[in-house]
C-alpha cells in the first residue's frame, strides 16, 4: 500500500515538474554550472534564512535562475553558461546587487562568497514598503511559523498558538496531535523543557505567545534527533535578538471573559556582549463544562441511566522571567548562559451534578460534587551551551547542558451531597474528601555534536545525548469520618520514576548535481525504574533500540523539490502512564496507569514536494505509519457503573494521510495560507478484545486570511474544522471554530494595538461517544468561552515588519538536538 502510494505521486508530480517552468527561469541540465554563496547580517554575523537570490539574464535583464537560502544562510543554484548579475532581497533589508559576472560551461561553480547586507533604514522608516517573513513557511522536512507576527496569536499562550498551526491540534484536556496523532515531542529551544510541564503538557498554557519567535514542525526527523515522538517534532523557538545596541519589545492584553497579560523583551548587544531577558505575566479565568449522558445495562438485563451535567470555573496566573547572556570570546567561540524561572497558580472549582434516573428514565437521585482545587507550578531551569566554529568553513562542535527542578503541588477539597428528585435532601451524609498531590520532578540533559564537511557538499554528523530524569509522586486522598480524616489506602501512594537515557547517533549526507542523500543510524538505551513505596512494588525496564533514517531528495528548478525518507521512532511510556494508582477528582471516573506498558514503535515513510513561484509557495506530503503495540485510552465500566480509563498496548496501527500546505499572495494587500489533511487510522486491539478494532477517515482543516484594509489597519480571520474520527470504543464528532482579528499601527508604527476574537460563534465543543459491552456515553465539554482580547504592542528600536507574507522555502534542516 505504501508503495503505491508513493509510486503514484511520484509518477504524478515528476513528469509535470521537469518540464515546467518556473516564472521567468529555465531548466537548467544537470551538467551545467552551480551557483552558490552564503548570505549574512552585516552587524551581528547571523545567518540569513529564506533570503531570495534572483539571477538576471545581461542581455535583456530577465530573470532567469532563482533560489533561496538554507538554516545556514547558503544557496546552491544550477545556472547555465553566460553573462549575469544577481540580486539579493531580505525582509527589511538593504537589497544586494551583484554586479556583472560570467559562468563558463565548463566550470564546475562559481562562488559568489559572502554576502553581507545590511539594515535598509528607509524601509523601516516607510511602512507601506516594510515587509516580513510570512507567519508559514514550507520546506521539504519541516514548516515554521512566525508566530510573533500572528494577530490572532496576540494575549494568547502556546496552546492557543499550537492549536492555530496546520496539522496540530489541541483538545480539551489540553494534549497535543500532529496529523491525527497525540504522540508527538514538544521542545523548547531544541530542547525539552519545564515551561511545557511534568508528565503532561500544562504548562503550554502558561507560556506566554509573546515570549515565542516561532515554531517548528518536523514531521519525519533523522537520526540526529531523539526519537521519541511518533509523528515528529513540534520545536517552541523563543525570542532572543542578538542586534547592536538596545532592541526589544512590550505587550499587554485585557480581554473578557476575565484576562489580563504583561510582558517584555529586552537586548542589550555591545562589541562581545549580548544580554537578554524576558518577563510575562498572564491572567486568565476559562469558565466552561459540559454534559454526559450514559445508559448502563444491569446484570438482570434492564437499564439505568445518568445525565451528568458539569460547570467549571478555571483561573490561572503566571509569572515567567528568562534572563541570559551571549560572550562572543572570538569570532570562532560562543558561550550562552541562561536561566528561566516560572511560577504559576491556579484555582478550579468545578461543579458536578449526576440525575441518576431508572429503566422509565424517571429521576431518583440527584448528587452534587463540588471540588475547590487550587494548584501551584514553580519550575527552574538553568542551560549553558558552548558552539565552537573552526577555520575549515562548516565543521563545528556544540555542547549544550540543561538542568531544571520543578514540583506541581495540587490540593482538592471536595463536598458530595445527595438530594431526592423533588430536591428535598435525599437522608445520605455529605461526604466531605481531600486531595493532596505532590509531584517533583529534577533533569539533566546534555548534548555534544559534531559537524565534518567533506568535498562541495558533503557533510557528516555525530553526537551523543544523555538525558537524566527522576520524579518523586506523592499521593494522598482523606476521608472525614467521625471528625477525623482518614487515609484512603486504595487511593494514596509514593510513586518513584527513574529515567535515563543514552544516545549516540551518526549521519552522513551528500550532494550529486540535484540528488541529495543522507542517511543515519541513532542508537538509544532506555533505563526506566519504577518503584511502588506503600506497596514494595518494583517494575524496572531496560531496551535497546536503534533508529535509522534515510532522506533522498530531487531538486527541480526555482527552489522546486521533492523528497522521500523514512524514519524509526519510539513512544516510551511516560511516569504517569506507569503508575497503577488511580488519579481522583470524581468518584464514578478514574485514570489509573498500567506498569505493563511495552514502548511502542513506528516506522515512518513520506513523500514531499514543494512548489515555489511568484505569489506563492504550495507543499504537498503523503505519509505511512505503521506502528506495533499501539498504546490507546481503554475504558472499562465496573458493576457499579464506574468508569476508569486506562492505557492499554494494542497490536498494531497503520496510518496513512496526505497533507497540503499554501500560502499565496491573491493580492498585494491580501494574503491566504492554510492546509488540509486527510488521514487513515486502521487499529487492531484483538489482543484484548474483538471488538477494541477501528477504521477512522477523518481530516483536519483551516484558512488563514490577513488584508490590509489601510496602510496601518489589518484584518484577519481564521477558520478550523477537524472532522469526526472513529476510535476503538467509540466516535468524536467534528469540531469547528472562527477566530478574527484587527490590527491598528499607531505612534508612528512603533505601536500596534489589536483587537481579537477567538471562537466567534462559541461553537468550540468537543463531543464524543463511547461503547462498551456494558455502556453508551454520549457527552460533550468546552474548554473555554469565546474570548474577546484587546491586545497593545509597544517596540523599541525594532519597527513592525509586515507587508507581502509570501512564504519562503527551507530547503535543509537545523542544528537542533
Amino acid at each position: 500500500m505504501t508503495k503505491t502510494i508513493f509510486l503514484a505521486l511520484i509518477t504524478f508530480f515528476i513528469p509535470q515538474l521537469v518540464s515546467s517552468q518556473g516564472h521567468g527561469q529555465n531548466l537548467a541540465s544537470s551538467e551545467d554550472p552551480v551557483l552558490k554563496g552564503t548570505v549574512k547580517e552585516q552587524s551581528t554575523g547571523e545567518s540569513l534564512e529564506f533570503a531570495t537570490v534572483s539571477v538576471y539574464r545581461l542581455t535583456d535583464s530577465t530573470m532567469a535562475f532563482g533560489g533561496v537560502t538554507d538554516m545556514e544562510g547558503n544557496f546552491h543554484i544550477k545556472i547555465e553558461e553566460g553573462e549575469y548579475f544577481a540580486k539579493v532581497d531580505y525582509v527589511g533589508m538593504q537589497t544586494m546587487v551583484i554586479e556583472t559576472f560570467q559562468v563558463a560551461r565548463q566550470q564546475k561553480a562559481f562562488d559568489l562568497g559572502l554576502i553581507e547586507m545590511g539594515t535598509d533604514a528607509q524601509m523601516l522608516d516607510e511602512i507601506e514598503v516594510i515587509a516580513e517573513k510570512s507567519t508559514l513557511q514550507m520546506g521539504l522536512d519541516r514548516k515554521i511559523f512566525n508566530v510573533g507576527k500572528d494577530l490572532l496569536n496576540q494575549g494568547g499562550n502556546a496552546a492557543n498558538i499550537l492549536d492555530n498551526i496546520p496539522s496540530v491540534t489541541v483538545d480539551i484536556e489540553g494534549n497535543v496531535s500532529l496529523r491525527g496523532s497525540s504522540n508527538v515531542r514538544i521542545l523548547v529551544d531544541g530542547k525539552q523543557s519545564g515551561l511545557i510541564g511534568i508528565g503532561s503538557t500544562k504548562g503550554l498554557q502558561s507560556l506566554q505567545a509573546n515570549m515565542i519567535e516561532k515554531v517548528e514542525i518536523i514531521t519525519n526527523p533523522s537520526a540526529k534527533y531523539e526519537a521519541e515522538g511518533m509523528s515528529g517534532i513540534i520545536n517552541i523557538v523563543l525570542k532572543k535578538e542578538q542586534k547592536q545596541g538596545l532592541n526589544g519589545s512590550l505587550d499587554a492584553s485585557a480581554g473578557i471573559p476575565d484576562l489580563a497579560g504583561f510582558g517584555g523583551n529586552i537586548n542589550y548587544r555591545k562589541s562581545d556582549f549580548n544580554f537578554f531577558t524576558q518577563y510575562g505575566f498572564n491572567y486568565r479565568a476559562n469558565p466552561g463544562g459540559g454534559t454526559l449522558f450514559q445508559e448502563y445495562l444491569n446484570n438482570n438485563g434492564t437499564s439505568s441511566f445518568t445525565d451528568q451535567v458539569q460547570d467549571r470555573q478555571r483561573s490561572q496566573q503566571s509569572h515567567t522571567f528568562r534572563a541570559g547572556l551571549d560572550w562572543f570570546l572570538n569570532e570562532r567561540n560562543v558561550v550562552t548562559a541562561s536561566g528561566l524561572y516560572r511560577y504559576s497558580n491556579s484555582n478550579n472549582n468545578t461543579l458536578t451534578t449526576y440525575n441518576d434516573m431508572n429503566s422509565n428514565r424517571e429521576l431518583e437521585l440527584i448528587t452534587e460534587r463540588l471540588d475547590n482545587e487550587t494548584e501551584t507550578e514553580p519550575q527552574l531551569e538553568w542551560n549553558l551551551q558552548y558552539k565552537k566554529s573552526f577555520a575549515k568553513e562548516g565543521r563545528k562542535f556544540d555542547l549544550d547542558m540543561q538542568y531544571r527542578d520543578g514540583n506541581e503541588i495540587e490540593e482538592s477539597d471536595f463536598l458530595e451531597q445527595a438530594f431526592l428528585a423533588n430536591g428535598n435532601p435525599a437522608g445520605i451524609e455529605d461526604l466531605l474528601q481531600r486531595l493532596s498531590n505532590d509531584e517533583g520532578e529534577s533533569s539533566f540533559l546534555v548534548n555534544a555534536a559534531f559537524e565534518e564537511p567533506f568535498g562541495e557538499n558533503g557533510k557528516f554528523e555525530t553526537g551523543y545525548r544523555g538525558s537524566f530524569r527522576n520524579i518523586d509522586n506523592t499521593y494522598l486522598v482523606e476521608t472525614l469520618a467521625d471528625g477525623e480524616w482518614e487515609r484512603e489506602d486504595s487511593l494514596s501512594n509514593n510513586f518513584l520514576y527513574n529515567e535515563d537515557i543514552h544516545a549516540f547517533y551518526a549521519t552522513i549526507g551528500n550532494k550529486f548535481n540535484r540528488l541529495s542523500i543522507q542517511g543515519g543510524l541513532r542508537w538509544e538505551l532506555s533505563e526506566v525504574r519504577t518503584f511502588l513505596r506503600e506497596t514494595d512494588e518494583r517494575n524496572d525496564r531496560t531496551y535497546s533500540n536503534l533508529f535509522p533514517s534515510v532522506f533522498i531528495g530531487y531538486e527541480l528548478n526555482g527552489g522546486n523539490s521533492i523528497q522521500v525518507s523514512y524514519s524509526r521512532r519510539i513512544r516510551r511510556p511516560g511516569f504517569r502512564w506507569l503508575n497503577p494508582f488511580p488519579s481522583f477528582s470524581d468518584r464514578r471516573n478514574f485514570w489509573m496507569g498500567n506498569p505493563n506498558l511495552d514502548p511502542q514503535l513506528t516506522d515512518s515513510y513520506e513523500i514531499s514536494y514543494v512548489r515555489i513561484w511568484e505569489g506563492g509557495t504550495i507543499s504537498a506530503s503523503v505519509y505511512h505509519r505503521h506502528t506495533i503495540n499501539e498504546i490507546e485510552r481503554i475504558i472499562r465500566i465496573d458493576e457499579n457503573g464506574i468508569t476508569s480509563r486506562r492505557p492499554e498496548n494494542l497490536l498494531t496501527s497503520n496510518a496513512f494521510g496526505a497533507e497540503f500546505t499554501y500560502n499565496f499572495e491573491l493580492m498585494k494587500w491580501w494574503d491566504v495560507n492554510g492546509s488540509a489533511n486527510f488521514y487513515r487510522k486502521i487499529t487492531d486491539g484483538g489482543n484484548l478484545n474483538q471488538d477494541f478494532r477501528a477504521d477512522a477517515v477523518s481530516m483536519t482543516t483551516r484558512i488563514t486570511s490577513m488584508m490590509d484594509i489601510t496602510k496601518a489597519l489589518q484584518l484577519q480571520t481564521r477558520f478550523n474544522y477537524r472532522a469526526p474520527e472513529n476510535n476503538p470504543q467509540g466516535r468524536r464528532l467534528a469540531i469547528m471554530h472562527a477566530d478574527l482579528s484587527l490590527s491598528l499601527d499607531i505612534w508612528q508604527n512603533n505601536g500596534t494595538i489589536n483587537l481579537t476574537v477567538n471562537d466567534v460563534f462559541n461553537s468550540r465543543k468537543w463531543r464524543y461517544s463511547s461503547f462498551t459491552g456494558e455502556s453508551y456515553i454520549d457527552g460533550e465539554f468546552q474548554w473555554r468561552a469565546r474570548q474577546v482580547t484587546v491586545g497593545l504592542n509597544y517596540r523599541i528600536n525594532q519597527k513592525k515588519r509586515r507587508g507581502q507574507g509570501r512564504g519562503g522555502y527551507d530547503g535543509g534542516g537545523d542544528d537542533m538536538f
